[in-house]
This record gives C-alpha cells, structure tokens and sequence, in this order.
C-alpha cells in the first residue's frame, strides 16, 4: 500500500478559501473578519476511519493556519448520509464543512431513492483533500494470498464476512464486485467506519 501524502499547504488554503465562498453567504458576513469562531468539520464516518485521519489531520493545519479551533465530528449512519445531511441542513455561513466521499456524494444519489438533501442543491465543492486506496486485508489465520482467499470462500459459500464502512459504502459496493467479480459468496457485515470492521478484525 503506497503511503498516503501529506496534505499540502496549497489543499489547506484551497479548502479555506472555499470556506469562505459558500453560496448564501450575505455580503455583510463576507466582510467580517473569518473565522471569528470555531468551524466545525463534519466527518460522516466512524471516529478511527480513514476519512476521520485525513479529517484530523487538515483540521490541525486549517487551525494552525486560521488560528481558530476547526473541530472534528463524526456523524456516522447511512452509508455518509447522515453526515452529509448535517451539513446540507446547516447555515451557509462557512462554520460548518463537510469531507465528502465518491461514496456519499456520488454512489449514494444512486443507491437511495429518498435522500434528506440534494447534492447539487444543497452543496458545493471546496477542493480535492485527498486520494485513499482500497486495501483488501484479514485475519492471520485467513489464506495469505488473494487466490487462497478465494479458493476457500468457494469451498464455503456464504460462510466468509466481509465488513465495510457501511450500507452503500465503497467498501461495500467494491466488496459486492469483488464477489461478483470471483464468483463467491460473501456475508457482508455493515459497521459505522471501517476504523471498527478493523478492529473487529484484529
């Protein structure tokens, strides 16, 4: 697994700046001075997810930065659905942002029919924070290799788990295509994050 970049001095003042543009902003709030208070970040996934790391870490430069508090919280459910309706129902004032997920700003449109926001509507991009593999990993008494996995889920179909992030997630939706993909059948167990599926799994 290639290690993950650090973030850019040029991401995090992209990411301000586009704090500072949200639509529905009044002019009288964009002379103000900003940030005059916290600014809440909100991450749609469990505390320990990847997204929750890479949340953190540009909260601390944004902070650093801003010289104001930008506080991390983790409204996990609904496969980043119900942290994504945090944010779409907040005022456009710049204090609350989102990180957003290809899964809960692209797949779920999708997979929901009944979605409590609209993502055009109800949302704009800010900036690009970061890129994330997928990392297909199990247990030490598992197969070591991918071929090995596989022999053996076919060898006991439907008894093999597999957790994800949550219904709808990448990792559920690349879950269900591995399986397709290997023709095997596979049980999978949702979680809030995949921070939790981990540590099940250790």
């Amino acid at each position: 697994m290639k290690p993950r970049k650090p973030l850019s001095r040029r991401t995090v003042l992209g990411a301000i700046a586009g704090a500072t543009l949200l639509p529905g902003l009044s002019p009288q709030a964009r002379a103000q001075a900003y940030p005059t208070k916290p600014i809440r970040l909100v991450v749609a996934f469990g505390t320990g997810s990847g997204n929750d790391l890479i949340a953190r870490e540009l909260a601390r430069h944004m902070s650093e930065i801003l010289g104001q508090s930008v506080v991390v919280e983790n409204r996990a459910g609904g496969g980043g659905s119900v942290g994504t309706d945090v944010v779409a129902k907040a005022a456009p004032d710049g204090y609350t942002i989102g990180l957003g997920t290809s899964s809960q700003l692209v797949m779920n449109v999708g997979l929901y029919k009944n979605l409590p926001f609209d993502v055009e509507r109800d949302l704009r991009s800010i900036g690009l924070v970061a890129h994330t593999p997928l990392v297909l990993v199990a247990s030490a008494a598992m197969p070591k290799t991918l071929k090995e996995l596989i022999a053996h889920a076919k060898a006991n179909p439907g008894k093999i788990t597999y957790g994800s992030g949550g219904p709808g997630s990448i990792s559920h939706v690349v879950g269900e295509a591995f399986a397709r993909a290997a023709d095997i059948q596979l049980l999978h167990v949702p979680y809030k994050g995949n921070g939790p599926a981990l540590v099940d799994l250790s």
